[in-house]
């Protein structure tokens, strides 16, 4: 449950809860050296969140995502397209299994893309 819930936004919630604790610990800090190594874990995080909004990646990761990403969307189109929509066909429902993997997908693709249009929208 909890690579579901990194998935479908818990991700950015980890990191950015991360991120307040660095600010909280740059604050504390008595010493330039832990000011120091605050701003490094600072600069890290937001790299990292920046990635995730940003979808940066690796070419195999980008392939290992449409690779996984692929069949449901086949399965998507013919279900509405073909099957509701023409009315030509009846497809069978996805199993638990499937039907866990295709939500993790839909809410990965579509939570990060709504995510990083409200964060870029705030960072202006």
């Amino acid at each position: 449950m909890k690579l579901v819930g990194w998935f479908t936004g818990g991700g950015f919630k980890g990191i950015a809860s991360e991120l307040r604790q660095a600010h909280a610990d740059k604050l504390k800090a008595q010493t330039d050296e832990q000011k120091l190594a605050a701003d490094v874990t600072i600069s890290q995080l937001e790299a990292r969140q920046n990635a995730l909004i940003e979808g940066k990646g690796s070419w195999i990761s980008k392939v290992v995502q449409a690779a996984w990403a692929t069949p449901f969307i086949i399965y998507t189109w013919k279900l509405v397209v073909w099957d509701k929509v023409f009315r030509l066909g009846t497809t069978d429902a996805l199993g638990s299994f499937e039907s866990d993997i295709a939500k993790i997908i839909v809410g990965f693709y579509f939570l990060t893309t709504g995510a990083a249009f409200v964060i870029n929208q705030a960072k202006r």
